[in-house]
């Protein structure tokens, strides 16, 4: 099947010197960065005419699709320890739509996903893995500076969801997505 949506990112443009490694995506990590992008910026028709469009992709945006992506290495690291993911969607959705009196802040739930995918490819990289899968994004996601408090607030261990992860990828490394076009 032809995938034949646009790449959320532009391999050819430079990187800045800090993002980390290049590296492939897991077809599950490349369905939560189109699913965040779409959470973030919804059409027009979608958000009606007092649209809550953002100006960029957060870190709240990217757990939440993460979340969606149910059966990935992420999401069996919360169901793992029994928390519901229904549950932990709605108040990370919470997240992503800030009071309007609430000044937006670099940090915490508004953190850029740029900041987020460079740590999640610098995992990567440092555990040898061949492509970036959710469980990277999950990791770089219990940094202190994007969203380790809301996760702990969600019930979320994270240094036992951090040591699924790494069990799970010991036993099975993620694989990248395959990008091969199918002819006719």
């Amino acid at each position: 099947m032809t995938d034949n949506r646009p790449p959320l990112i532009d391999r050819s443009a430079a990187r800045p010197a800090d993002s980390g490694p290049a590296m492939p995506y897991t077809q599950g990590t490349h369905d939560a960065l189109v699913a965040a992008q779409a959470v973030s910026r919804p059409s027009a028709q979608q958000a009606g005419p007092e649209s809550d469009r953002h100006a960029s992709v957060t870190a709240a945006h990217l757990m939440l699709a993460i979340l969606a992506e149910t059966g990935s290495t992420a999401t069996r690291a919360f169901t793992d320890q029994g928390l519901r993911l229904g549950r932990a969607r709605m108040r990370v959705a919470a997240l992503t739509l800030p009071p309007p009196d609430r000044v937006e802040r670099a940090d915490g739930p508004l953190t850029a996903i740029d900041v987020v995918l460079a740590e999640a490819r610098s995992d990567a990289a440092r555990r040898r893995h061949r492509a970036v899968g959710t469980g990277h994004l999950l990791i770089a996601l219990t940094a202190p500076h994007a969203l380790a408090d809301e996760l702990t607030g969600l019930g979320l261990d994270v240094s036992a969801a951090v040591r699924f992860v790494c069990a799970t990828y010991a036993a099975t490394p993620p694989r990248p997505r395959d990008t091969g076009r199918e002819f006719a």
